[in-house]
């Protein structure tokens, strides 16, 4: 029985916390890439299509509301078939947590600590990962109220701090785009930034306070997080100019370094790039929670035995980064990067989709024959 409570407003900045999940090294760089100057374009597209996967989840999150993900799963499907779909669902947020922590740690070891091994690096974010795989949704809940007020306020301190070095002759070409480029943008975009949200559909909407506002805060956190995600391209773009941020594989790291305070306080940028340290170690934390919960609804496993098998989910995937993804980092970098994440989270989405119709499904007959 799942005791916990949480409001409905710390359940939407959960929902935008998971959103920024996949921003850093993987959205920006390849709609850099593929949108050039027209970025604007395939963000007011990818937002309309976006809505449409909200209208989704939220159908989801409001089907069976004493039940998470999981709970649902048991009631739809015969017991083997249930454990067949929670497995195969958990092994894909397994391989997401994989991604997600690689590119933190790629990021970490690119950018700050070059002569660290990445061993050491894992090992480090592996602290906090440890101490949220203990914890429950709303202690993560107030994590994720933490993330978000740094990152908006260091959002605001960098768009105003970096707004004189705009340059509106950088976004020229206005129409720089074809329908193909832009259609796989729009697709990328929307599945690898909208699917891992789609994880807090493990918090039964029982379990949320004020349950009837979550619409409009899904809603209303949506667009506020397309806005801010228009404003870091924007001032991406309209700084370094795109030819500039395409050869880097963090332009948003990039562009904070041409920032400087009251013309002599340097290297600030370290400081406001830590709200994307925050936000990746945030989904990270969540994922492992999203694992820990499918671990006790598949193997009716007590607390104890949870928590430990918790711990063998968190040093996995540490293995997994150094073993086969570090080595094979160039080759990563070269635009493939996005094939892996994003045919995960499809694969994600497709699965609870499914589950939806077919539960919908097996209810009506039921109904139709009592």
């Amino acid at each position: 029985m799942n005791r916990y409570k949480i409001s409905s407003l710390t359940f939407s900045l959960i929902f935008m916390c998971m959103l920024n999940s996949s921003l850093l090294g993987i959205i920006f760089p390849y709609i850099l890439h593929e949108s050039k100057t027209s970025f604007y374009i395939s963000l007011g597209i990818s937002f309309v299509v976006g809505l449409f996967l909200i209208f989704i989840y939220l159908r989801i999150f409001n089907f069976m509301p004493d039940k998470d993900i999981f709970k649902k799963i048991e009631a739809i499907f015969p017991k083997w078939i249930s454990k067949c779909v929670s497995f195969i669902l958990m092994m894909l947020v397994f391989l997401l947590t994989i991604i997600i922590i690689w590119r933190l740690v790629t990021f970490i070891s690119s950018e700050f600590l070059v002569e660290t091994p990445n061993l050491f690096i894992g090992l480090l974010i592996a602290a906090p990962l440890l101490y949220a795989s203990t914890t429950d949704f709303d202690v993560i809940g107030r994590l994720a109220t933490f993330c978000l007020a740094v990152a908006f306020l260091l959002l605001v301190f960098n768009v105003v701090s970096l707004f004189s070095q705009v340059d509106m002759n950088n976004l020229k070409p206005l129409l720089n785009f074809d329908l193909m480029h832009t259609g796989k943008s729009v697709l990328v975009f929307t599945f690898i930034v909208l699917v891992p949200a789609f994880l807090t559909l493990v918090i039964p909407k029982d379990n949320v306070t004020n349950s009837n506002k979550v619409t409009r805060s899904i809603l209303s956190i949506y667009t506020l997080e397309m806005i801010s995600i228009f404003l870091i391209f924007f001032i991406i773009v309209s700084v370094l100019g795109i030819n500039i941020a395409n050869i880097y594989t963090f332009p948003s790291y990039a562009v904070l370094k041409t920032l400087s305070v009251l013309s002599f306080i340097q290297n600030t940028e370290n400081i406001s790039i830590l709200v994307w340290v925050l936000l990746m170690t945030f989904a990270g934390s969540f994922c492992l929670l999203f694992l820990k919960s499918g671990l006790k609804s598949l193997f009716n496993f007590d607390k104890k035995k949870t928590q430990l098998s918790s711990l063998l989910f968190i040093f996995l995937p540490f293995l997994g980064i150094v073993l086969f993804m570090l080595p094979y980092e160039i080759y990563l970098n070269k635009f493939q990067y996005v094939i892996v994440p994003w045919a995960i989270n499809v694969s994600i989405f497709v699965i609870l989709v499914l589950i939806f119709v077919i539960g919908k499904i097996i209810f009506k007959i039921k109904k139709i024959t009592v």
